[in-house]
């Protein structure tokens, strides 16, 4: 996910934003609250910086409603049934739509609607027409109920109405990385368990006759302290070559000016139901055409090293067998 300048909302903090992500699609991001109300607690955030859910383009209403039908299954098997809120605000330049997904959390229509305006919404139009005419809104949503409060008081009544229904403190649930992890785990087990493959894409940088690969940091979760080519997760609706070359910026600092597609592998499937986890691998060969590549938090070393030499080094298990794909080695 790259993200090539600084910005004053954390949300669009992209890169910043990789330890808390559980999945994401071409427009969205599935992570887990930094700071959760209740176990589970979710954020489905749009990847665009816009001022609420109500202010994104239609185009993307299905993939939304798709993301947040997967994760709705997901915690009420997990956890319990979630509540969904978002307080929005059309004419706020900081805020960034982010839907809240809470598991456990009670009816809070008699708080949230107590002397303010309830509209009962079915669909996102009506959503947009409620939210262009009060501005200022919370939209609550719990089993097949959905309404639209006229709301002032925003982020600040939402949190009191949850902590006062979910007890304050807060009950004790995995937070930080803990939770993101243990999210992420689930997520990826039930699309296994459904036959679905996580997709992934590996790239292998070259210069000349030697190949680059990168030290996997001890703090990511998958293959830790592991040599690996560049590789990351392919988001719903996005190109394979696409994100390749994403991430290729994201963990090498390269522009995509800077390399040049040599060559692309059939995809490979790892891991099975079974095991519970269950991959397709999109593996990518690029040349280097100019400047050097420089880490970021996912890798703590690099080195450049003849293909007949990757072997010797502590990489995932099936790197060196993809080596040999991309070069054309038997």
């Amino acid at each position: 996910m790259a993200n090539h300048s600084p910005s004053p909302c954390p949300l669009c903090r992209h890169e910043e934003l990789e330890p808390q992500l559980v999945a994401e699609t071409a427009h969205f991001l599935l992570l887990a609250a930094s700071e959760p109300l209740a176990e589970g607690h979710l954020l489905l955030a749009s990847r665009a910086h816009q001022p609420c859910l109500a202010a994104l383009p239609p185009a993307v209403d299905a993939e939304l409603l798709h993301l947040k039908q997967r994760a709705l299954a997901m915690l009420a098997e997990a956890c319990a049934r979630p509540g969904l809120l978002e307080w929005g605000d059309l004419d706020s330049p900081s805020a960034h739509a982010t839907l809240h997904a809470v598991p456990g959390a009670p009816d809070l229509l008699p708080d949230l609607g107590r002397g303010r305006a309830v509209v009962p919404v079915d669909g996102p139009e009506q959503v947009r027409a409620e939210a262009r005419r009060w501005r200022r809104y919370v939209y609550w949503e719990l089993g097949e109920a959905r309404v639209m409060v006229c709301e002032a008081g925003g982020e600040a009544l939402v949190h009191d109405c949850l902590r006062q229904a979910l007890g304050s403190p807060a009950p004790a649930a995995r937070q930080g990385q803990a939770a993101a992890r243990w999210l992420r785990g689930l997520w990826q087990r039930r699309m296994a368990a459904a036959g679905e493959a996580m997709q992934v894409v590996t790239c292998l940088l070259r210069r000349g006759e030697r190949v680059c690969l990168l030290r996997r940091s001890p703090e990511l979760d998958s293959a830790p302290n592991k040599w690996h080519g560049v590789s990351g997760y392919l988001p719903e609706g996005v190109e394979p070559l696409e994100q390749a070359l994403r991430e290729i910026e994201q963990e090498t600092g390269l522009r995509p000016g800077q390399v040049r597609l040599a060559c692309a592998a059939p995809a490979v499937t790892l891991g099975s139901p079974a095991l519970g986890r269950l991959w397709q691998i999109h593996p990518f060969l690029f040349d280097l055409l100019e400047g050097e590549p420089r880490l970021n938090w996912e890798h703590t070393d690099l080195a450049w090293v003849l293909p007949e030499q990757v072997a010797r080094y502590d990489c995932v298990t099936w790197l060196a067998e993809l080596v040999r794909m991309l070069l054309g080695q038997p």
